[in-house]
């Protein structure tokens, strides 16, 4: 009864951008890592490890919150938008010079 009760935990998690969440992944990666290291030395199965689940659950609501931050989107089109500009100039200039 423990386990099933364990198993429907919700985790909740609230994104708090771009650095922070990656730092989390990290820590988050590192504690899975010990978690399967932990269940391989103790021959348990890590398929039905309520802990491990609860974990994996965590990880895809942080890449989702990765995934999701667009606040570097808008520092990409600047760059983009201005550097399309430049090269169609140089090419019209090319092609004004040689004739």
């Amino acid at each position: 009864m423990f386990k099933e009760f364990f198993n429907t935990i919700v985790i909740n998690y609230s994104c708090k951008g771009g650095a922070e969440d990656r730092k989390e992944l990290e820590h988050l990666q590192k504690l899975i890592e010990e978690r399967v290291t932990q269940l391989g030395k103790l021959q348990l199965d890590s398929y039905s490890d309520p802990t491990l689940l609860n974990y994996y659950d965590l990880y895809a609501k942080i890449q989702n919150c990765i995934f999701e931050d667009h606040s570097l989107q808008y520092i990409l089109i600047s760059i983009i938008i201005p550097a399309i500009a430049i090269i169609v100039f140089i090419r019209w200039w090319i092609l004004r010079k040689k004739k």
